[in-house]
């Protein structure tokens, strides 16, 4: 199974012990400028709670992105996020329903280098 891409734009997925559901999407991709304005709002609610997570519902991007990446649609449909900003631009998103943590295990983990895989280093 290849690793998970945007629907939209085929920008990336990827998991992140630290940040949870992470992705890269091209200029101009609408889940991409979704997810920043998402990213906003989060960043303005968290400026008085930093280190101090909320739990709020999934956006309808998110559950989008989270289908893509492969995890259950009916956990994914009664979906909500546990935000926490880590630092002023830093948000970790951890996706649960139902009382459980939604894992999406198809996805690689985070890039940890600007090499491309298979590039000789």
């Amino acid at each position: 199974m290849s690793a998970p891409v945007c629907p939209r734009c085929a920008g990336p997925m990827w998991t992140s012990p630290l940040l949870g559901l992470s992705s890269h999407h091209v200029s101009g991709c609408a889940l991409g400028d979704a997810e920043d304005v998402r990213l906003v709002g989060d960043h303005d609610v968290g400026r008085a709670r930093l280190g101090r997570p909320w739990r709020r519902t999934t956006t309808a991007t998110e559950r989008t992105l989270l289908l893509a990446a492969g995890a259950d649609a009916e956990r994914v449909r009664w979906s909500e996020a546990d935000i926490t900003m880590l630092s002023p631009g830093l948000r970790r998103r951890v996706f649960h329903s139902l009382g459980q943590q939604i894992v999406v295990s198809s996805l690689d983990g985070m890039p940890v280098t600007d090499t491309p895989p298979g590039a000789v280093q």
